[in-house]
């Protein structure tokens, strides 16, 4: 059964091999309907622990669970929206492909439709990927994030 605490670590560190500290002993919850910002410099170690909560990075110690599980498991995995700093995307697909193609990937997503008007992508929807500003670009890379219905959002 899944934990309701979205987020939860307890002591987590990442140290990068040469002995670079990137993140040490964090330790942090995240409660249901709470919104968090992590702020700092560069380097700072902001982007690591979105890693680590992602299941993208392990943590070099200490613990970190999403909704009570390792973030690496499925069930897991599949409550979270993601959107990072930058994301590749195919530039041949329209902005309605990328989304109706992400919403495939979980099992109740959103309605297609109702994305595009989330994002406010209404009038981009048959629009190639690669015909996209930089701030479209970001719309539909926060559509593939919401597309889900995501118990918890990530950006980075």
């Amino acid at each position: 059964m899944l934990d309701s605490v979205p987020v939860r670590l307890a002591g987590a560190a990442k140290v990068y091999p040469g002995g670079i500290v990137a993140v040490r002993d964090l330790s942090l919850t995240v409660a249901p309907g709470q919104t968090l910002a992590l702020l700092g410099p560069n380097g700072a170690g902001k982007t690591t622990t979105i890693r680590m909560i992602l299941g993208l990075a392990a943590p070099s110690s200490g613990v970190v669970r999403v909704f009570g599980r390792d973030p690496r498991d499925s069930a897991a995995r599949a409550r979270i929206g993601t959107m990072l700093q930058s994301a590749g995307m195919p530039g041949s697909l329209t902005v309605r492909e990328h989304i109706t193609l992400f919403s495939s990937y979980y099992p109740e997503p959103l309605a297609v439709d109702d994305v595009i008007a989330l994002a406010a992508l209404e009038g981009l929807a048959n629009r190639r990927a690669q015909r996209l500003s930089g701030g479209q670009r970001q719309r539909l890379a926060f559509a593939l994030a919401i597309c889900g219905d995501p118990d918890l959002l990530v950006l980075d």
